[in-house]
């Protein structure tokens, strides 16, 4: 039997009495028998209790099931591995008899342990140990460059394309080989968005599923006209997909594509609302020359949901521009991008450049704009983050001399009522990095900014964790010169 295949249980009750004690990698202690004593110190658990991706899909996670003799909650922990290895743990704080747990963040190939926590709700605590041993899995080349991280720090961070995420060392501690040919987020429910991409027409799919970390399926979604580049979850539970005005085929026959925003009900698969942006921009403004086909001239690449006034915003990657519309009128708010060639029903969109100052910008400042920009993100009242690529940076301004090519992360901030946009942060890591597709910018709950340099380079594709000051806390480039799309940081228990 090969051994990437052979999965060896080893249970075993590994108190030596029930009190004191660690068991190294950073874990909890072990819990002593307590209360009214009426439980034993174990609940007498075994590799029949545990299940090793139970839905053949997801190799590092395992699923939990027991009935206790009295109701409880549970805390589970995958102890690290070494002396400075990262313990992932979790308490579920449901009170029950029975219990279905998942058992996320396994290494690969290692004898792994597990400590099962058992808390009564009369008082008593007991603890089972369990050793799980992986096998090895298919993994992407993790070169760590830095890690300034708290070493309580669990997240994991996720090239979305590669389905395996990885924790703060480098080592990874989730792997997926189901169907999903790549996720796009996490949910806040905690199980991701993922493509299923069965037909041959480069990066367009017909449906989408959101996936457990378990690596079940829940519900599976049709995009008419095939979808691309983004998938999101509306605060109602409805998704935005990126699709086309138009069914496309495997032949590029001009028939337009990219252009067309779709909102899918979540209950019933059906598309309720159609954002179709040949009517609300302008399909004869020339795109930045990154293909030579008219028919792909917005390239609508990301949307974002801004429930501060109810508007989306959205990035067109040959348009080299950020724009925001009304979700329920559809009308343009405004356009955050170079001034150069729009028409002149649209020249009142234009947002103004300012400094920090207030102080107007000569609107020709080339580094002001983005240029190829990928991953809308707002935090709502103004302000709205994007990758931004650097792709063909200056082009319009001068189609013969192109500025210098260099990738950020950037943030503005942008003033609706006087039509007014300045840059309130930006990280570009010293101008030393570009990748001209593909990428991403993330807010994380710590205030931290996650930036992903994902397109295919000799340095990239680079994730890089970076403080509001400019400070970097963690970096790494996975597999050189592949192409990625975006990066994600994920709580592997944020559904529970």
């Amino acid at each position: 039997m090969n051994r990437a295949t052979w999965i060896v249980w080893s249970a075993a009750l590994l108190l030596a009495g029930c009190g004191g004690g660690n068991h190294g990698g950073g874990g909890p202690p072990q819990a002593a028998c307590a209360g009214n004593a009426q439980l034993p110190c174990s609940l007498g658990l075994s590799g029949t209790n545990i299940e090793l991706d139970p839905f053949l899909a997801a190799t590092l996670s395992a699923r939990l099931s027991f009935t206790a003799p009295e109701s409880g909650t549970v805390r589970v922990t995958v102890q690290g591995m070494g002396a400075d290895g990262v313990a992932i743990t979790h308490t579920f704080n449901d009170s029950a008899t029975d219990f279905v747990l998942p058992v996320l963040g396994l290494y690969p190939d290692h004898q792994n342990t597990v400590v099962i926590d058992f808390f009564a709700d009369a008082g008593d605590t007991t603890q089972d140990i369990l050793v799980v041993t992986t096998g090895s899995v298919t993994t992407p080349v993790i070169e760590l460059i830095q890690n300034s991280l708290p070493a309580d720090d669990t997240g994991l961070f996720l090239f979305t394309g590669q389905k395996a995420a990885f924790d703060q060392h480098g080592i990874i501690r989730w792997s997926y080989q189901g169907e999903a040919a790549q996720f796009y987020a996490q949910l806040p429910n905690g199980n991701l968005l993922g493509i299923i991409n069965d037909a041959p027409i480069l990066y367009h799919f017909p449906r989408f599923a959101e996936f457990t970390l378990l690596g079940e399926k829940v519900r599976e979604y049709t995009i008419p006209n095939y979808g691309h580049h983004e998938l999101v979850e509306l605060p109602w539970g409805n998704f935005l997909a990126a699709s086309n005005s138009a069914l496309i085929n495997a032949v590029q026959d001009g028939v337009p594509e990219e252009d067309v925003l779709v909102e899918i009900d979540a209950d019933t698969g059906l598309v309720v609302q159609t954002w179709d942006f040949n009517q609300i921009l302008d399909p004869t403004r020339p795109p930045i020359p990154s293909n030579s086909r008219p028919d792909d001239w917005l390239h609508l690449n990301s949307a974002t949901y801004d429930d501060s006034d109810n508007s989306i915003i959205i990035t067109g990657q040959r348009q080299s521009l950020i724009a925001k519309i009304d979700y329920e009128t559809q009308a343009l708010k405004w356009i955050l991008g170079a001034h150069e060639q729009w028409p002149v029903n649209l020249q009142d969109k234009l947002l103004t450049p300012v400094d920090s100052n207030g102080d107007l910008i000569d609107p020709n400042t080339v580094d002001f704009w983005p240029y190829g920009p990928h991953a809308s993100l707002t935090f709502g009242g103004g302000s709205v983050s994007v990758f931004d690529n650097g792709s063909f940076r200056g082009w319009y301004a001068d189609a013969n001399v192109p500025s210098a090519s260099y990738s950020r992360a950037i943030e503005y901030q942008v003033d609706e009522v006087n039509m007014e946009v300045q840059i309130v942060w930006q990280y570009d890591a010293g101008q030393s990095l570009f990748t001209a597709i593909t990428g991403d910018v993330d807010y994380l709950d710590n205030g931290n900014y996650l930036v992903g340099f994902a397109g295919p380079s000799a340095d990239t594709p680079r994730v890089i964790e970076v403080t509001l000051a400019g400070d970097v806390l963690f970096e790494a480039v996975s597999d050189r010169t592949t192409s990625e799309y975006r990066v994600e940081k994920i709580d592997l228990y944020q559904a529970y």
